[in-house]
């Protein structure tokens, strides 16, 4: 037989019989008892909203300094995410009436329209949603006013999600 398969099945044969023998091993033992009266005055109070103990956070002011910087960053750039354009076109006054009429025939939804201008055309987008799927079921609330609408991927200030 060759040398080093004769190796391999040697080391194969190690390594399972360790393995057995630490399965067997870990079976043995057994959760430390519990003793439930120490546990029932800290339960207490936890279901009677009474603080357990107080702590205090010690770090770097770096940290706040680089988190604060990040916060800037996003606030500054916005997340993607996903808005609903209702209007595509060249018309100023038209892409403002579709805003005009999302904003009467859905009163009760409370989101503003933007129209934004990517040369030749005029986009009327609403809503500004995280996920796909959120703007997919507000989209077909408005499917049966705006047919011709469909979710776009789009940048979202933090101000524009409500």
């Amino acid at each position: 037989m060759n040398r080093k398969i004769y190796i391999r099945i040697l080391m194969l044969f190690c390594i399972a019989a360790f393995l057995q023998t630490g399965g067997a091993l870990g079976q043995e033992n057994r959760l430390p008892e519990i003793d439930t009266d120490s546990i029932r005055p800290i339960l207490d109070k936890l279901e009677k909203n009474i603080p357990l103990g107080g702590f205090k956070i010690k770090q770097d002011e770096r940290l706040n300094a680089l988190l604060r910087k990040h916060i800037s960053y996003n606030d500054s750039v916005g997340i993607q995410g996903w808005k609903i354009l209702i209007y595509h076109g060249r018309d100023l006054k038209q892409a403002r009436e579709a805003g005009a009429l999302f904003n009467t025939a859905f009163p009760d939804l409370d989101m503003d329209y933007l129209v934004d201008y990517q040369a030749p055309d005029f986009k009327t987008l609403v809503g500004a949603f995280r996920t796909r799927e959120e703007a997919y079921r507000f989209h077909q609330q408005i499917k049966s006013e705006f047919e011709f609408s469909y979710l776009v991927h789009a940048t979202i200030k933090p101000g524009e999600m409500k």
